[in-house]
């Protein structure tokens, strides 16, 4: 497990306070909304669901991919399930023989009622039986369709 650190300040206020009723709430509700999208996105990565339009229930727009070699931001539906979007990290997923996506870790940091960071651990296993964790952070707003993904940030391990 990666050692995080904080600023005095940061471990003062984690000291300090548990969280309250409403924190855990709305973490949970994350949590769970989270793993929807995880579902749905290994789904379709694994060529078992072929519907890409699923993301646009768990995407804000506009909202920002940036990874290795990309940094972009994604303005409308059709670029967002394209091959331009999250639409070609699936399809990318799928030709790379990709048969599980699966939660190994989440952490919800809570910033405020109606923004967290989620750290995500994937862990991606493939048909010739390789497993590869791949980090990516993600910027999660609460919208009037509910909880969306603003802004990703990949890492691979």
């Amino acid at each position: 497990m990666e050692r995080r650190t904080y600023s005095r300040n940061r471990l003062a206020v984690l000291l300090k306070s548990a969280p309250s009723a409403d924190q855990t709430a709305v973490t949970e509700h994350i949590t769970s909304w989270f793993g929807s999208y995880a579902t749905a996105f290994s789904q379709l990565a694994s060529d078992r669901r072929r519907d890409n339009e699923v993301l646009l229930d768990f995407y804000a727009l506009p909202c920002r991919l940036v990874g290795l070699e990309t940094d972009m931001i994604i303005r409308s539906p059709e670029a967002l399930a394209g091959f331009g979007g999250v639409g070609g990290d699936v399809e990318r997923l799928r030709q790379c023989g990709l048969v599980e996506a699966e939660i190994a870790d989440l952490l919800v940091d809570l910033i405020n009622d109606r923004s967290a960071r989620l750290e995500v651990l994937w862990k991606r296993t493939f048909l010739n039986g390789d497993a590869y964790g791949v980090t990516e952070v993600y910027a999660v707003v609460l919208t009037d369709l509910g909880w969306r993904i603003a802004m990703v940030f990949e890492r691979h391990l």
